[in-house]
């Protein structure tokens, strides 16, 4: 049987681009509910990788990830680019974000995915240092910028100490399965493609699902144009690939099944 990991990047708005104000984290106080409620519909188990400078004004909502039965793990402290830190800055990134989501939530963080999927030339040093055990931040795409970190590799496989867990990616035009991407293909069409790396890895964020984005004057044509490409139809995709992949007796999992399962035959 196939397996899906679905995963959730849990910052800011509009990218992780704003200060984690209670104003600026409406995927937080809007969208999460929605994502949780369809979960519970499918009976599905996700993994939430969550920026931990989001808990202070939003602890109260993001506690109920725990209560719904779905897996912890990191996105860093501050969403920002890590690739450009200094080792020991980028060190302490990760041990703050570690530290506050195992005292919010009472669970030992076991994965990681860097913010926009930037890697720091320390990035599996320092993951394997704190004992982390699987790493997504890698994305094996021919698309330029943030997706550079191009690899060969499309499958789980061991860096150091840490299980690297790449993204899936269309096996067409080589984009990262985002549910951003999938909109973009409209969810019609999305049932045409088989994708790279297996098992399949589809990552959104909370901000993306809502049907109607407050702000973002401040940011380029790019980004507002990008967030706003078939907004109403985000949450139909997302529940439109849920439901064909169901019909397909495909098993939805969270990152950590995949890294005990990699573990137990190897």
């Amino acid at each position: 049987m196939n397996n899906i990991a679905i995963t959730v990047d849990v910052e800011t708005d509009w990218g992780g681009r704003l200060k984690p104000t209670k104003e600026n984290m409406r995927g937080i106080f809007h969208g999460l509910k929605i994502i949780l409620d369809l979960f519970e519909k499918f009976e599905i188990s996700a993994t939430f990788f969550i920026s931990s400078e989001t808990i202070k004004e939003a602890k109260s909502e993001l506690i109920k990830i725990k209560e719904y039965g779905h897996e912890i793990a990191s996105h860093g402290h501050n969403h920002i680019k890590l690739d450009v830190l200094p080792k020991e800055k980028f060190k302490n990134q990760i041990e703050q974000s570690i530290d506050l989501l195992q005292e919010t939530f009472d669970k030992e963080i076991m994965g990681f995915r860097s913010p926009q999927f930037r890697l720091n030339d320390a990035h599996f040093e320092i993951l394997s240092e704190l004992n982390i055990k699987y790493d997504s931040s890698v994305v094996p795409s021919l698309f330029p910028g943030r997706y550079s970190n191009v690899s060969t590799i499309k499958k789980p496989h061991i860096i150091g100490s840490v299980l690297e867990i790449p993204v899936s990616t269309f096996s067409i035009f080589k984009l990262p399965l985002g549910l951003m991407w999938l909109n973009l293909y409209s969810r019609n069409i999305n049932k045409l493609f088989t994708f790279q790396c297996k098992p399949v890895i589809l990552y959104f964020h909370l901000f993306d699902i809502l049907s109607k984005k407050c702000g973002g004057d401040q940011f380029s044509w790019i980004v507002n144009r990008w967030y706003r490409i078939n907004q109403k139809d985000v949450i139909n995709t997302l529940t439109d690939f849920i439901e064909t992949n169901i019909k397909n007796n495909v098993r939805f999992v969270r990152m950590i099944d995949i890294y005990r399962s990699h573990k137990e035959l190897y």
